[in-house]
């Protein structure tokens, strides 16, 4: 199918996205992963939307590992992320040159404080740790 005009793709609690390619997407610039079944190759698959400004990525198991894409999503401004992020992970996000909105999400098992986050995404205009 072709898809060239879409803007907006969500997935939602527990779906998988599979061996999904964007290539055909050049206008998409709001994807949701949120609670899905997603592993790395599905941020990798991001890499390279022209105008992708939104992602959120909260509710997944997503790690540190697959934090490591991020910084590639140059055009991110706005990131939703759950606490699946250790400190490395956090350092990742840290490096996206156009982030101006981050919202995310502390657990218990969080090896970072809400205060630790605060600090070290003082330089983004509107974050808010929950």
């Amino acid at each position: 199918a072709h898809c060239s005009q879409l803007n907006s793709l969500s997935f939602y609690e527990g779906s998988d996205p599979g061996e999904l390619s964007f290539d055909n997407m050049p206008a998409l610039k709001d994807v949701s992963y949120w609670a899905a079944n997603v592993k790395k190759q599905h941020l990798e698959a991001l890499i390279g939307l022209p105008v992708l400004t939104k992602l959120e990525i909260s509710g997944t198991t997503l790690n540190d590992e697959a934090a490591k894409v991020l910084p590639r999503l140059s055009t991110l401004v706005d990131l939703s992320a759950s606490s699946h992020f250790g400190l490395e992970g956090l350092k990742q996000i840290d490096q996206l040159p156009s982030l101006r909105k981050l919202d995310l999400y502390h657990t218990d098992n969080s090896n970072w404080t809400p205060e630790q986050a605060k600090l070290m995404f003082s330089k983004i205009p509107d974050v808010t740790v929950w």
